[in-house]
């Protein structure tokens, strides 16, 4: 059933900025974390998305936890046959960093070198990742923002604004790991609370005024929301049993 979010978004400035990002014309699906479970997503594809959907992968494809089965090769080689597809649109995850860039500060669980040295023989193309997108008024991210970001990312109440200041502030090159990219300590991490691909929903994340945000990366067994008087915010990470539609500003769960 479809439900109804947020106002729809009048023409002018902010529509214009929204559009700019990404405004769809076709309702939009957005797809959670992978970590390898390729089988599950080309189910998922197959039976959800047609040839003009636009999809949101809220990144983190490599790594498996849980046991099931998974090809790494497979993975890569999906990555390979579909980063240039223009309806796609790849957000970085924590599991994805430490394979792109070899820095202290982003190596997190789940690392191998064999699959290091798979993606790098296989030259995986990273090009296509980025941090953020705002889909319809809802800003997009691996695991969320935190409030506590806002008074170095000046959004004020404006997730365009918002998405804009993400690709700022995570814009190479990097001396260090900029601290959006950081754990926080429930993470293990050395920052208070963790950054944009490290932020633990049940733990860590706080609904800011007036931003919608759809999430991933904290793994349960079904979605979950927080809601506030302004805003509204969703973790779909539920090892792929669900995904998410967004048409004109409304969102739809879907199992898959």
């Amino acid at each position: 059933m479809m439900t109804k979010m947020m106002p729809k978004l009048q023409p002018g400035p902010e529509m214009d900025k929204l559009t700019r990002i990404r405004q769809p014309k076709a309702k939009t699906l957005i797809v959670p974390d992978v970590h390898e479970r390729i089988g599950t997503l080309r189910r998922i594809l197959a039976n959800l998305a047609g040839p003009d959907t636009p999809v949101v992968f809220l990144g983190d494809w490599f790594d498996s936890f849980d046991g099931v089965a998974s090809s790494m090769a497979e993975t890569i080689g999906w990555l390979n046959d579909n980063t240039c597809n223009p309806l796609f649109t790849f957000l970085w995850g924590n599991h994805d960093l430490h394979y792109a860039y070899q820095m202290d500060g982003l190596r997190c669980s789940g690392y191998s070198g064999e699959r290091d040295r798979m993606i790098r023989a296989a030259g995986v193309d990273f090009g296509r990742f980025q941090f953020s997108v705002v889909v319809d008024g809802w800003l997009c991210t691996h695991a969320g923002v935190h409030p506590s970001l806002l008074p170095a990312l000046r959004p004020g109440r404006d997730a365009a604004r918002l998405h804009e200041q993400i690709l700022a502030a995570t814009a190479h090159p990097w001396v260090t790991v900029p601290p959006i990219l950081q754990a926080g300590y429930t993470r293990g991490g050395r920052q208070p609370v963790g950054g944009i691909t490290w932020l633990d929903w049940e733990a860590e994340f706080e609904p800011i005024p007036g931003i919608f945000q759809i999430v991933g990366h904290s793994e349960g067994d079904h979605p979950r929301e927080k809601i506030s008087p302004d805003s509204r915010s969703i973790c779909i990470d539920a090892r792929l049993r669900s995904c998410l539609w967004i048409d004109d500003g409304d969102v739809e769960y879907c199992l898959s």
